[in-house]
C-alpha cells in the first residue's frame, strides 16, 4: 500500500481500509481528522506525477525483548523503513453550499518522508503498515536536538 492510496482513502473517509494499512497511532490520528470534518466538506486529492523515484533513506530493525520468554521461542523484531517521496500533487478542498461547490484547488511539488513498519511477533510475520510521517533530519537539527538534550540533563542533575 503506498502513500497515494492512503491519502485517497483518507479523503474518502474509508476507515475500514485505514485499519488494514495504518499502525495504531496513525489510525487514531486519521479517525480524529475524519470526525472533525464538516458534513458538507469535500476533499479530493490526486498524485499527478513522481518528480523522482521513491528512495529508501533509512532501514532499521531491532529485536523486541520479551520478558520471561523461553529460550526456544522464535524472535520478535520491529523493522522501520523511511521512504522519501517527491511528487506533484493536486488538492481540491471545498464546501457544498446548496447545489454550489465553493472550493480551492492547487497543485504543488511535495517532498514527504513516509515511515513504514513491519513486525515479526514470535516468528509470525505481519504485513507492512504505514506508521506515519517524519521530517528530513539535517546536521543543524541534530545539533539542536543534542543541545536541548544536554540542557535537559543538566537541569535534571541540578535538581537532584
Amino acid at each position: 500500500m503506498n502513500r497515494v492510496s492512503n491519502i485517497r482513502i483518507l479523503s474518502r473517509k474509508d476507515t475500514a481500509t485505514l485499519e488494514e494499512i495504518c499502525a495504531s497511532g496513525l489510525l487514531e490520528s486519521c479517525r480524529a481528522r475524519i470526525s472533525a470534518r464538516e458534513s458538507n466538506e469535500l476533499i479530493h486529492w490526486m498524485k499527478l506525477s513522481n518528480r523522482s523515484r521513491p528512495r529508501i533513506v533509512s532501514d532499521r530493525a531491532v529485536r523486541i525483548p520479551i520478558p520471561d520468554a523461553p529460550e526456544d521461542q522464535l524472535p520478535s523484531v520491529l523493522r522501520q523503513v523511511v521512504v522519501r517521496l517527491h511528487t506533484r500533487q493536486y488538492l481540491i478542498r471545498g464546501f457544498w453550499e446548496g447545489r454550489n461547490l465553493m472550493c480551492d484547488a492547487a497543485s504543488k511539488d511535495v517532498v514527504e518522508y513516509v515511515v513504514l513498519q513491519k513486525r515479526i511477533w514470535k516468528g509470525e510475520e505481519e504485513s507492512w503498515r504505514i506508521w506515519g510521517m517524519t521530517k528530513e533530519t539535517d546536521l543543524k537539527r541534530l545539533a539542536q536536538k543534542s543541545a536541548a538534550s544536554k540542557l535537559v540533563n543538566r537541569t535534571k542533575a541540578a535538581k537532584a
